[in-house]
């Protein structure tokens, strides 16, 4: 998936880079995962269980 916002630079993801992501993990609080939410794919980090949210897939690799 290509990231289309800055809004994860804090974890070193930018606008443009490509992220993978493995649907087979459980997400631990702090890892970087893909939420959906109002109907789009959005990066954020896991906070909690999880429990909340509808898709979460775990971000394991990153580049640019």
């Amino acid at each position: 998936m290509e990231v289309g916002t800055d809004r994860m630079r804090d974890q070193d993801i930018c606008l443009g880079d490509w992220v993978m992501v493995d649907t087979r993990l459980k997400p631990e609080p702090g890892d970087v995962v893909v939420i959906e939410e109002d109907g789009e794919w959005k990066l954020a980090v896991a906070k909690g269980d999880g429990g909340e949210w509808k898709v979460i897939w775990v971000v394991w690799f990153s580049m640019k």
